[in-house]
């Protein structure tokens, strides 16, 4: 029938994905995927050293905990004035909240080491252990729209999430 495309010629999903890593520009679309998602909330105005200290303690954590490349950078602060966020009992105007998106697949161990790190980094700029709280927010790779709209389990990352 004229106009009717065999079906065995449309590359699947998966292999359309493998093609397009072949691509000479994929190289700088791998550069554009920035996984996980990070923000950072915190109480106060901050100088713009102190904004970036704090984002550089977190995503270092990320970058030692989870093993993502140290570029694959996408953190977020948010600082509220203090009228703007009701502490929990204990907390002083130093308490930070760091909410991370990320890929599921991370085991509970390396959870716990990132939230260790978060910890340490932060203990590193003045900030007390009590006064840090970190949740991971885990996504199925298939909730991800990466690279120019492509599911995140049809791209091969350049690393595992599976530790």
């Amino acid at each position: 029938m004229l106009g009717m495309t065999n079906t065995a010629d449309i590359p699947t999903p998966k292999q359309e994905a493998g093609r397009l890593r072949q691509a000479q520009w994929f190289n700088f679309l791998a550069e554009e995927v920035f996984m996980p998602l990070v923000q950072v909330s915190v109480i106060g105005e901050k100088s713009p050293q102190e904004k970036t200290g704090i984002m550089k303690a977190v995503h270092a954590a990320l970058v030692d905990a989870f093993g993502i490349p140290e570029h694959d950078c996408n953190v977020r602060l948010r600082c509220y004035a203090p009228g703007e966020w009701m502490l929990p009992p204990g907390k002083t105007e130093r308490y930070v909240l760091v909410e991370i998106a990320a890929f599921a697949g991370r085991t509970p161990e390396t959870k716990g080491k990132l939230f260790s790190q978060v910890v340490a980094n932060l203990g590193a700029l003045g900030i007390e252990p009590g006064d840090v709280f970190v949740i991971v927010m885990d996504q199925p790779l298939h909730n991800w729209g990466i690279r120019g709209g492509q599911r995140a389990d049809l791209v091969d990352l350049g690393y595992s999430v599976k530790v």
